[in-house]
């Protein structure tokens, strides 16, 4: 019954393949293992075949055989002697009735009929008396060698094990029927024989003819010798002198095969998947290359060499007809970026001289009046970048926003100045006399406007974002430029150039926006509460679309649409969802060489499951790089590394002497180092750093204002997931995740600024006026600007990004200006005559008219950002233009009326507005 089968399998488990083979009964085979006497050679054995055969060469034949045997006790080719000798000792130890197990792979090269016995010394089998089965085990590189599923260095092959059927046999001699006699002969000794042979030319003819026909070669039983690992052969491994007892199934081959993948195979739907568009199975499809650059490129190397592969690839897409090829990548987005930035530049900075040139002709159609502010305007350009410089502070993508920003508001100085003069001139006083009486008159004015304008620049200082940082300051030093060439060069050269001259203004030169300001004043005077209810309701409306504005960054924002390179990046985000390259990095410092480090990074990547934007493999596995994965990795391409380095069943040493060996395995394998360098840092022999690569599934190359919640999510999620780790030091960074804090630090940072700028303006100006109540008064106007805006910029669509951030101190930077002028207008007047109405009247007829000049100046400058190729500028500009607009309208439309009420209030309750001098 032991040799009657009656089930056989074929399993693989970890590196090892498992053949067993059941029969009816094994309880006659005892403990000394001894089958029949007439018996005493049989096997039981599992024959298969390769059914993966890159070669028809490759279609062999193969038998695992459990191989059982009695000892050899006359070997051919040793001294009699040595022989007899065996004999005495073998009955002396009472073994000579002993078997041997030994496990045979018989092999039947492609197109012969004979096998070839090899003994695989490695493998074993046993037998499980109480199951009825042969058990044997072999190692995946004992038979890899013999072409099933072999691995050389860093390559392993796949193999398919099938056409199978087991069986049971035993030896018999070709005459007498005989068991084997037990006589072997020496391996050494029959390849002196061969060799002998071929040094005879008769015999070797004789051989070589002989060998022919069995389709060999001599070449070929030479080669045999190389298979024979062991040191002798007998009568046993002639396979045609072997006689079956039975097979299963009893007729053909079971249909039941056993794929032996490689572990590369185990990700290769993964990588298939990752480089394969979605659509690939319904219509023809694209496919992803992937190039990794040294990280460690300075941004213009990174620059260069992106450029260079798109250049390679735009040359090879026009030789292509079938296919055609893209490229894109930050490098490519980084240089585009700059060129976008340059191609900004030479659009701009002609478009605003072009503006302002065109408003100064029309406001005052004489070319000194044009030639002058711009000169000064372009020497305080000079200065400003100068100084940009010598602070070490590079031009970026927001100093583009210098030029429109630094001649909107210097043209006002200049507008202010010589509108101010020629109304001097008006009323018969000569050129000294109007420069005088003009510094005097918006002098101040002008001081109070520079210093609330730098310090809302300034507190852009509040920002923990370097860019804008140096943005506020320049800005600042922009202005406070601007103001000294105003008030000194500007003033001394047009004294020096109408100093001699009989200087005649022609009074009906702004006649229409003289009448158009006093209808203007007024209704203004008529009719103030119908003004300031319409205001109120403006303002509710605009803070409630305010309450909805978003903040957002993309690098997308940055480039004009349609650009190729993020069309490119759009597409690859939409077609290849698995192949995600986003890394977010949890970096853990301190004593990494720990079982606790290990456990607490396998408790993240647990964590991790269930984010919802943390990426996924086609399996469902979250998409994570690891030393831990990394050793798991190992495992399954070596389970010897499971006993020498003591490691659990969850892949994790159980001390930390085993973590640190294992740590040094993976830095000094050729096949692991290279991966474990890049998330794993030692420092002498101390281990003190590893980090977590997690790729995520939002880009912020392809999105802006729909990633705000997304990265918020992304961001709470991993902090969540991340444990206690003991004695270590963990830190998450990442593009998103910096994304993520620079987005939400925007929001508090403007709160933070516009706080700064209202407080600090609205105490010079207090300090100023020596009156608490107008100083704050004369922040109403930029305080409803600024809600204005932000509720525009929500109805427009824009949200708050890197370029727009600032807007609420840029509000009161640039609008503040404007109610600067009309407050000091009315303090002149109202001291000076002591009426409130015809103080309101006088500033906005006279002051109304100059700031009308400016601001559509202003507007003008800032309205050509609209022409540059970059969408952030594009709305800097837009933003910009409604700024100064608002503040206008405010300063003119609200601020009137609520200085009239004032100035009423006062008179009433003090006897005076301004000042208790009577005047004159």
């Amino acid at each position: 019954d032991y040799l009657d089968i009656k089930n056989y399998y074929i399993q693989l488990e970890n590196d090892t393949l498992i053949f067993t083979i059941e029969v009816y009964d094994l309880s006659k085979i005892n403990s000394t293992v001894k089958p029949f006497s007439r018996l005493n050679t049989v096997e039981w054995y599992i024959e298969f075949k390769n059914l993966i055969m890159p070669d028809p060469h490759m279609n062999m034949t193969y038998r695992i055989a459990a191989h059982l045997e009695p000892y050899s006790i006359w070997t051919i080719g040793k001294r009699p002697m040595e022989n007899i000798l065996y004999i005495f000792q073998q009955i002396r130890n009472h073994s000579l009735s002993s078997f041997k197990k030994d496990v045979y792979l018989w092999l039947r090269p492609y197109g012969e009929q004979f096998f070839i016995p090899i003994s695989l010394n490695e493998s074993k089998f046993t037998f499980n008396i109480k199951e009825n089965k042969i058990i044997i085990t072999v190692p995946r590189r004992d038979i890899g060698r013999f072409g099933i599923a072999p691995k050389m260095d860093n390559m392993e092959f796949p193999a398919r094990i099938g056409a199978t059927k087991a069986g049971t046999r035993f030896y018999q001699t070709p005459y007498l029927k005989l068991p084997w006699f037990r006589i072997s002969l020496s391996t050494k000794y029959l390849q002196h024989i061969f060799q002998n042979i071929q040094n005879r030319p008769l015999l070797n003819s004789i051989l070589g003819r002989l060998a022919s026909k069995k389709n060999l070669s001599l070449d070929d039983i030479d080669k045999m010798f190389t298979f024979i690992k062991t040191d002798t052969i007998d009568l046993t491994d002639i396979d045609s002198r072997w006689y079956t007892i039975d097979v299963a199934p009893d007729s053909g081959y079971s249909k039941h095969t056993l794929f032996i993948k490689p572990f590369f195979m185990d990700g290769l739907k993964n990588s298939i998947l990752t480089f394969l568009s979605k659509d690939s199975r319904s219509k023809p499809h694209s496919t992803l290359i992937l190039v990794m650059i040294n990280g460690s490129l300075s941004e213009n190397e990174l620059k260069k060499t992106s450029k260079n592969i798109a250049d390679f690839i735009e040359s090879m897409d026009s030789k292509l007809e079938a296919i055609s090829m893209d490229v894109t990548g930050s490098g490519l987005i980084l240089a585009d970026i700059n060129e976008t930035t340059d191609a900004a530049n030479r659009i701009i900075a002609p478009g605003i001289f072009a503006a302002i040139i065109i408003i100064l002709i029309i406001s005052f159609r004489r070319a000194s009046y044009v030639i002058l502010p711009l000169v000064g305007l372009s020497i305080s350009i000079i200065w400003l970048f100068g100084t940009m410089v010598l602070l070490g502070m590079k031009f970026n993508a927001m100093a583009v926003a210098l030029i429109p920003l630094i001649m909107g508001l210097g043209v006002d100085y200049s507008i202010h100045l010589f509108h101010n003069y020629r109304a001097e001139l008006k009323k018969g006083k000569n050129s000294k006399e109007a420069i005088v009486e003009s510094i005097k008159d918006v002098g101040m004015a002008m001081l109070l406007a520079t210093i609330t304008t730098i310090i809302a620049f300034l507190s852009f200082l509040t920002a923990t974002i370097p860019t804008i940082q140096d943005f506020g300051i320049l800005c600042a030093i922009g202005i406070l430029y601007t103001f000294i060439v105003t008030i000194t060069l500007q003033a001394s050269v047009r004294y020096i150039l109408d100093r001699k001259k009989k200087i005649k203004v022609n009074n009906l030169k702004h006649f229409s926006l003289d009448i158009a300001m006093r209808g203007l004043s007024d209704i203004i005077c008529k009719h103030p509460k119908i003004l300031l209810f319409i205001s109120v309701l403006v303002t509710i409306f605009m803070a409630i679309g305010a309450t909805g504005l978003q903040t957002s960054f993309s690098m997308e924002e940055f480039l004009p649409s349609g650009n190729p390179v993020m069309e490119t990046m759009e597409d690859i985000s939409d077609q290849f969802p698995f192949s995600s390259q986003n890394q977010e990095y949890i970096l853990i410092e301190g004593d990494v060489a720990s079982v606790d480090t290990l456990r607490k990074i396998d408790e993240f990547q647990d964590n991790t499951l269930d984010d919802r934007f943390v990426s996924k493999t086609p399996e469902g596995s979250t998409k994570i790089t690891s030393i831990l994965t990394l050793i798991r990795k190992a495992i399954q391409e070596n389970n010897s590394l499971i006993d020498l380095f003591n490691i659990d069943s969850d892949g994790i040493p159980k001390d930390n002497r085993d973590v640190k060996q294992l740590y040094d395995y993976l830095l000094n394998n050729e096949e692991y180092k290279k991966d474990a360098k890049t998330i794993l840092h030692k420092n002498g022999d101390d281990y003190d750093a590893t980090v977590i690569r997690v790729y995520t599934a939002v880009s912020s190359h392809t999105n802006s204002n729909g990633t705000g919640r997304e990265l918020e999510i992304l961001y709470d999620e991993l902090k969540e997931d991340i444990p206690s780790f003991k004695d270590c030091k963990v830190s998450l960074t990442g593009e998103d995740i910096l994304i993520y804090t620079i987005t939400s630090s925007l929001t508090k940072n403007q709160i933070i600024s516009t706080a700064v700028s209202v407080i600090t303006a609205a105490s010079v100006l207090i300090i100023a006026y020596r009156n608490p109540l107008l100083g704050l008064i004369a922040m109403i106007p930029v305080s409803i600007s600024v809600v204005w805006v932000l509720g525009s910029m929500y109805f427009i669509g824009y949200s708050l990004n890197v370029m727009t951030v600032m807007v609420t101190s840029l509000t009161i930077g640039l609008g503040i200006t404007y109610a600067i002028h009309t407050v000091e207008r009315f303090r002149l007047t109202a001291d000076r005559t002591g009426d409130v109405l015809k103080a309101v009247d006088e500033t906005v007829g006279h002051t109304g008219g100059s700031i009308l000049i400016s601001a559509v100046t202003t507007i003008a400058g800032f309205g050509i950002l609209i022409l540059a190729p970059m969408p952030p500028e594009q709305q800097f500009g837009v933003i910009t233009a409604m700024t100064i607009l608002y503040s206008l309208i405010t300063s003119i439309f609200i601020l009137p009326p609520v200085v009239l009420f004032w100035g009423k209030w006062r008179k009433k309750r003090l006897g005076y507005i301004i000042s208790p001098e009577k005047p004159d």
